[in-house]
């Protein structure tokens, strides 16, 4: 599927997100945002940044998730790699344009 240099969904979207609310997608399947990485991930999706640029923000909206054990290399990962993971979702179910 494919995942546009800067991914975004539609406002009606994000104004879900922010409420908590359902957000319906063309696969006909509900999302329901249960966590934090998530929410703050469809505030982003505005189709103003790149997928780098989304990674770096989150980075600085999740580090009081960070363990402190843990490296801002590794929380960087991680990350990043939880980001690839929901934008491949999203556009799977037609969220992202």
């Amino acid at each position: 599927n494919y995942i546009p240099e800067k991914p975004r969904v539609s406002e009606l979207a994000r104004m879900q997100a922010k409420k908590g609310e359902r957000i319906p997608t063309f696969q006909g399947v509900n999302l329901i945002l249960s966590d934090e990485f998530t929410k703050e991930l469809f505030d982003l999706l505005n189709g103003e940044r790149t997928r780098d640029e989304i990674v770096t923000e989150l980075v600085a909206r999740l580090k009081h998730e960070k363990e402190e054990d843990v490296s801002n290399e590794t929380f960087t990962e991680y990350i990043a790699k939880r980001l690839d993971e929901a934008l491949t979702r999203m556009a799977w179910v037609g969220l992202l344009f």
